[in-house]
């Protein structure tokens, strides 16, 4: 369907999209879709539909899993995918500790042992059975009685695949956030679906882990291998139409520069439908210019304080921030001392281990309290 086609009888069209999903039967399943398209809802409505509770869904991010478990309710358990692969894990072995720094104190035997051994988690993540690496420290997590994330899924794949361990039959899998999945994680997904039917999540367009060896790359490899239904969402409610018809011309532009070959084109439009008031109150996008970090400062604590009291209160009762503000590290720590000098309740987070593809990028969140000194 051309996009001009998407932006007529919105609700019925995005409403003939998620029947298309609901209603299929094939027992392999992919879903592309951009930010804010109702991914989560949709595969709540393919678990509720399937009239069983012996369902399983899988995330990537610990944070979106209470999210998840209060759309899907009974309907499916909700685990990381971290935490699916310890429970069955330690259902097989009954013997092993989870410890997240355990790679750290096996490197220090390392150097300890003068071995030379390093990069431990990568040979793992890229499924390097085979190398010296792995086997020392399967043999050290062996002699600690513990895994961390990475042995622990490789360990249990390797149980899976040599027909050591037999994986639960489910009714129905949803896979999310494939596109942050290295090839460890792949592979465990391909040994789930040869029991269990499997519903897999992505964008590719969303990838933010390439530093723990994930890759879109397999996410459109399964798009094209013609072993998978295809289904799309479309519609873009969460953003106002200026942010979404900014994001699509943002990545014409770098495909017309030669980028983004191997994307999976989809549509991504904005909805229109019970939007009139965020699209009449930010029709535009601000672009604006400061020569120092102080400006800037004043810049932004003017915006926040032009916030509508309603949106503030929206923000509180839905738990969400009411002001996100991403950029480069060397200034988010100037801008935190400015607007908590203004502002309360003002969060600054660094991210410690996510990876993400621009790694000075953080994130520092404003969550400001309804009595906050407003201009």
């Amino acid at each position: 369907m051309k996009t001009h086609e998407l932006l007529e009888d919105q609700e019925s069209k995005r409403e003939s999209y998620l029947t298309r999903i609901i209603e299929s039967r094939a027992p392999r399943k992919i879903i592309i879709a951009g930010p804010g398209t109702g991914k989560t809802f949709a595969f709540g409505k393919v678990l509720r539909n399937s009239g069983e509770s012996d369902n399983l869904a899988i995330t990537f991010i610990r944070k979106l899993v209470a999210d998840m478990e209060c759309e899907l309710d009974d309907y499916a358990e909700v685990k990381t995918f971290h935490a699916y692969c310890k429970k069955l894990l330690h259902a097989k072995t009954g013997r092993f500790e989870l410890v997240p720094f355990l790679t750290a104190v096996i490197e220090s035997d390392a150097n300890l042992l003068h071995t030379g051994y390093m990069d431990f988690d990568t040979k793992f993540q890229t499924l390097q059975e085979t190398s010296k690496e792995v086997r020392f420290y399967l043999r050290r997590g062996d002699y600690y009685n513990a895994v961390s994330f990475n042995d622990s899924v490789f360990r249990l794949y390797q149980l899976i695949r040599d027909n050591r361990y037999e994986l639960p039959e489910l009714n129905q899998i949803v896979v999310d956030e494939f596109q942050d999945f290295n090839p460890l994680e792949v592979a465990f997904i391909e040994e789930l679906e040869k029991r269990s039917p499997v519903l897999i999540v992505g964008d590719d367009d969303q990838a933010v882990y390439r530093a723990r060896n994930s890759s879109p790359d397999f996410l459109r490899q399964k798009y094209h291998s013609g072993e998978y239904e295809i289904f799309e969402l479309p519609f873009c409610s969460r953003c106002p139409s200026v942010v979404v018809d900014a994001t699509n011309a943002f990545i014409e532009k770098i495909i017309e520069a030669g980028a983004f070959e191997s994307r999976i084109e989809r549509p991504f439009v904005p909805y229109f439908e019970g939007k009139k008031y965020e699209n009449s109150t930010y029709p535009k996008l601000i672009e604006a210019t400061t020569t120092t970090v102080q400006t800037l400062g004043k810049f932004i604590t003017t915006q926040i304080k032009e916030i509508p009291e309603a949106e503030i209160a929206e923000s509180h009762k839905d738990d969400y921030p009411t002001v996100l503000v991403v950029g480069q590290r060397q200034y988010l720590n100037s801008l935190h001392k400015h607007l908590s000098g203004v502002f309360s309740n003002v969060e600054f987070s660094q991210s410690k281990d996510s990876g993400y593809t621009y790694t000075d990028h953080y994130v520092c969140t404003f969550q400001t309290e309804l009595g906050f000194n407003k201009a």
